[in-house]
C-alpha cells in the first residue's frame, strides 16, 4: 500500500530547451535571461540568479539553500563592514500571482527586527498598487520580472553570460524541496493520474509541488 496516496511511478522527465531562454543585446552579442527563462528556471536557481546580480553590484552576500529562513533569503552586505548587514532581500518566483502588500509588511518586520533600514524584493511576477506604495513608503526596493530583466540587460555582455550560466546550469528546471534542499521527482497522483514533484524524502518529508505544463514547478 503507498502511504499518503501516492504512485511508486516516477516519471522520467525531459528539461525544456534552453536555447530560447537568452536574447541578444543590440551589438554586443550578449546571451541574457529573458521572461521565458526566467520562468522556467526553478525557485532556487531565481535566488542564486538574484544573489549573483547583487555579487555583481559589489555586495557581499550570504544565503542558505533550504530551510526556514526568517523571511530573508539573501542578506547583503558592505565590503568594508562585512560583519554588518545593510540590507536583506526576500525572491518569490511565482507566475500569474502578484505579490501582495502582506508580502511586503513581513519584509519590513523582518528589516525592523534585525535593525536593517533598507529591503529588496524580487519576483518573477509583479506587485499589487498597494505593494508598491507601502515599498515606497518604507524604504523598501521592488524588483518586478521586468524590472530584474532590465537590471540585467544594464550589466556587461561577461556579466549577462554569467547570471544566465548560473541560472541554466545542472537541472535548473527541477525544483529544490525547500526543506530537505534536494531535487524532487515528479510523479503521479494515485487515482486521478494528476503529475506533480515529491521529495525523494517521502515519507519523512511530505514537500510537493505542482508541474506546470513545461515542466517546472508552480
Amino acid at each position: 500500500m503507498n502511504a499518503g496516496g501516492f504512485s511508486p511511478t516516477v516519471k522520467q522527465c525531459r528539461a525544456p530547451a534552453a536555447s530560447n531562454f537568452g536574447g541578444r543585446r543590440g551589438n554586443q552579442q550578449a546571451r541574457r535571461l529573458e521572461h521565458r527563462g526566467v520562468d522556467v528556471i526553478e525557485w532556487r536557481r531565481f535566488e542564486a540568479v538574484v544573489e549573483a546580480l547583487f555579487q555583481q553590484a559589489g555586495f557581499e552576500t550570504r544565503s542558505q539553500s533550504h530551510g526556514a529562513d526568517g523571511g530573508v533569503d539573501i542578506w547583503l552586505h558592505s565590503k568594508t563592514v562585512p560583519d554588518q548587514a545593510v540590507s536583506v532581500v526576500q525572491c518569490k518566483h511565482w507566475q500569474g500571482k502578484r505579490v501582495g502588500v502582506d508580502k511586503i509588511r513581513e519584509l519590513r518586520g523582518v528589516m525592523a527586527a534585525h535593525g536593517v533600514k533598507r529591503g529588496q524584493f524580487a519576483t518573477t511576477s509583479t506587485f499589487t498598487p498597494d505593494a508598491v506604495a507601502f515599498a515606497r513608503e518604507n524604504g523598501i526596493n521592488l524588483l518586478d520580472v521586468d524590472g530584474l530583466l532590465a537590471l540585467i540587460a544594464t550589466r556587461t555582455a561577461e556579466q549577462q553570460q554569467a547570471l544566465l550560466d548560473v541560472a541554466l546550469e545542472g537541472d535548473y528546471w527541477r525544483p529544490t524541496c525547500v526543506n530537505c534542499g534536494v531535487k524532487l521527482v515528479e510523479r503521479l497522483a494515485k487515482g486521478g493520474g494528476k503529475r506533480f514533484w515529491g521529495c525523494t524524502g517521502f515519507p519523512k518529508c511530505r514537500t510537493t509541488m505542482v508541474v506546470r505544463a513545461e515542466g517546472g514547478s508552480g
